[in-house]
């Protein structure tokens, strides 16, 4: 995944091994078994470069150190040794490639990961410039893809991503809506970038809608 800086890689490398999880989660309360969900693990360049062993004990290693305290270092050791021996549906997920302090040395790391092989799937992020196939990318393989983000455009790219946000609360979407109309209304000529929304963030921006509608009225500045 390719994308120029603030485009928002760190943030779909996260939520990508975030829906995962949740996924993995949702099966796994009715009748799936570990064997037969994918399970995400994420980690850097930067982490995965910063270890001399083998790439899928780095992946894993630098992965749940990442995730700070799991319970103690018997739990710890117990993943470790779970997601090394694993041969099941796994997806590792690798960030900033671009970040990473030696260039080189992330080329001839990133390398190894064709060793991973099925039933592993990698997703890694980087700008355009620092990206030069690190990963074997099989054009004829419809799994091997290169994509690159496009920034969002108001109000037509911002305004169908707040309704597919918000499908099941369409009426928050719509308040949500307004709220970055005004936005514009009161300083058109700064762009809003979205990288992230949850239900606080949204009702705190959404507190202050009414009464800067009303300023703005009052104010003759809208229509």
């Amino acid at each position: 995944i390719l994308g120029s800086s603030g485009s928002g890689k760190t943030w779909l490398a996260m939520r990508t091994a975030r829906i995962c999880a949740e996924e993995a989660l949702n099966r796994l309360d009715g009748e799936a078994t570990l064997d037969e969900v994918e399970l995400p693990l994420y980690t850097t360049c930067s982490r995965l470069i910063g270890t001399s062993v083998g790439f899928r004990e780095a992946a894993v290693s630098t992965a749940l150190n990442w995730m700070g305290d799991l319970g103690g270092s018997r739990i710890i050791k117990a993943l470790r040794l779970f997601f090394t021996e694993r041969d099941k549906p796994t997806l590792l997920v690798i960030d900033s490639l671009d970040e990473a302090s030696d260039a080189g040395l992330a080329r001839d790391r990133l390398r190894q990961a064709d060793s991973l092989g099925r039933p592993w799937r990698v997703v890694l992020t980087s700008r355009p410039s620092s990206w030069n196939n690190q990963l074997t990318i099989d054009a004829a393989k419809q799994d091997h893809q290169v994509g690159e983000l496009q920034p969002l455009r108001y109000p037509g790219d911002v305004e169908p991503v707040i309704r597919c946000w918000f499908a099941g609360d369409p009426e928050r979407g719509q308040a949500l809506a307004a709220q970055i109309a005004a936005l514009f209304v009161k300083r058109p000529q700064v762009p809003a970038v979205i990288t992230d929304l949850d239900q606080a963030r949204v009702d705190a921006g959404l507190a202050h809608v009414p009464g800067d509608i009303d300023k703005e009225l009052s104010r003759g500045l809208v229509p």
